[in-house]
């Protein structure tokens, strides 16, 4: 698959495009890929995707925001789904204020030779999201072949990122992974930490995390390091204990001895044991996390 960064030159051959964030590839994004391809063999053009990094949340730091996956998978799913081309545009002040008829008439018919959009019924575009699916077909249904995608529903609620980063944060990942393709990870590169872990009876490997996630506990995960499994207690938040300010991903990982440090390492949310909590002192620390220990291990022995 190709990734272009840029919107510099016109495309070589028509395309097939559909445009969103795509994060966390629930089945919602799977039904507007698949009419893509299907789109694109009926009509002998190149199917793409246009997405951005940053998001347009991440730029306008939206309260609460976090990417449900990486840029890494979801390139992996677009390229195995039969994407030919992804537009990873990263998203600014100056894209932000292109108007919905510039965008369309610059970018998508002059530079990309788009002869068939694909959206879900809920798109808007533009300069504060002014345009829609609406405002398409009464404007450029003559220039643009558009199809739309009906919204998934379950229980009449629409099946959306949003709904699924609202399961994430409350710690309800057995629903949120219920819409997800793949379930909720998070993954990074372990660096040298203050080592209070190693002191407590639990050495933890510290893991570098890119964005900022409103989760907040102590968790039941699942650890994955070079394609083997192991069981974890994973803590996330600013350690209130010691008077942390940053938000921290660290990872007690059951019955391992190796030298990670520098090692990528994937971490999978399984439980949510507790939120965290401020004790008077270090005992008081230990005794909890030695119960932590004994419900996650209740947990898988059950």
């Amino acid at each position: 698959m190709e990734i272009i960064k840029k919107i510099t030159e016109n495309s070589d051959a028509p395309l097939a495009l559909s445009i969103g964030n795509f994060d966390g590839m629930h089945e919602g994004h799977n039904l507007l890929i698949n009419k893509v391809i299907e789109v694109c063999e009926k009509n002998n053009c190149s199917p793409a995707i246009m997405t951005f990094n940053p998001m347009p949340q991440e730029f306008f730091r939206q309260h609460s925001f976090f990417k449900i996956m990486s840029d890494e998978d979801k390139l992996a799913h677009l390229e195995n789904m039969g994407i030919k081309k992804c537009y990873l545009i990263p998203f600014d002040q100056a894209f932000s204020e292109i108007d919905a008829d510039t965008f369309i008439n610059q970018i998508l018919l002059k530079s990309l030779r788009v002869e068939h959009l694909i959206v879900g019924e809920d798109f808007r575009f533009g300069h504060e999201r002014k345009g829609d699916l609406n405002y398409l077909m009464k404007n450029y249904s003559d220039l643009i072949r558009i199809s739309s995608v009906k919204t998934i529903k379950e229980i009449d609620t629409k099946i959306g990122s949003s709904k699924i980063r609202k399961l994430i944060i409350d710690g309800r990942f057995d629903e949120a992974n219920k819409f997800l393709l793949k379930p909720f990870n998070i993954s990074g590169r372990v660096e040298h930490g203050d080592k209070v872990g190693r002191d407590l009876g639990y050495p933890t490997a510290n893991i570098k995390i890119c964005n900022s996630y409103p989760i907040n506990g102590i968790f039941y995960v699942k650890a994955y390091f070079k394609n083997n499994e192991f069981n974890g207690i994973a803590s996330i938040g600013t350690k209130p204990t010691f008077s942390g300010n940053k938000p921290l991903l660290e990872v007690y990982i059951f019955d391992f001895n190796k030298d990670i440090y520098g090692e990528n390492l994937k971490v999978r949310f399984i439980k949510k044991i507790r939120d965290q909590i401020k004790f008077d002192n270090k005992e008081q620390l230990i005794k909890q996390m030695n119960d932590d220990y004994k419900r996650v291990k209740e947990i898988i022995n059950n």
